[in-house]
């Protein structure tokens, strides 16, 4: 079997696995303490359903040698938001933003998410692409930054929901 290590944000080790024409992606906690959360985003990720928004299947769940909780997924072979917002015209990212925003309001039935999460992302993205004058990304973020926030409940599926955590393929969205 040959693995690639795709990195990740949350602490987890994130690979690639080829074995023979299968591929899949497989998440590995990053602690004995990350365990619970980790198990808990496989299970939402596995009753996610929605007509607009789709997440990789879970193929299989377990516990490796060192007790770590591991969860393997379909991989899903697309570009991340973050870099597709790069490539697409201005009128097709309003479009995308507003529907991406509405099927996640739509499928929603959680806590209310803090209006005040999204504005730290946000920042956090402007920091992170200080001085990179690009006008679409910037155009994208000003329009983030002025969405109403405030009836968007936290999601079913995902516990970190950031632009590279969403994958394009064939013009349909994944929560990774």
């Amino acid at each position: 079997m040959r693995t690639t290590d795709l990195g990740g944000h949350s602490g987890c080790k994130i690979v690639l696995c080829e074995d023979g024409e299968r591929a899949y992606v497989r998440k590995v906690s990053s602690s004995l303490d990350y365990n619970k959360r980790l198990e808990k985003q496989a299970h939402k990720q596995q009753a996610f359903h929605s007509s607009s928004v789709n997440v990789p299947r879970v193929l299989s769940s377990g516990y490796d040698r060192e007790g770590l909780f591991y969860f393997d997924m379909e991989y899903i072979q697309g570009v991340t938001l973050s870099e597709y917002i790069k490539t697409i015209e201005i009128g097709k990212i309003r479009h995308f933003v507003d529907s991406l925003v509405e099927s996640l309001v739509n499928i929603q039935e959680g806590t209310k998410a803090e209006p005040e999460k999204f504005s730290n992302k946000i920042e956090d993205l402007r920091e992170k692409l200080y001085g990179r004058k690009n006008t679409v990304i910037d155009e994208a973020l000003d329009m983030l930054e002025n969405h109403s926030w405030d009836n968007f409940s936290e999601t079913q599926c995902h516990g970190d929901l950031t632009l590279e955590n969403i994958i394009i393929k064939d013009n349909q969205i994944y929560l990774t």
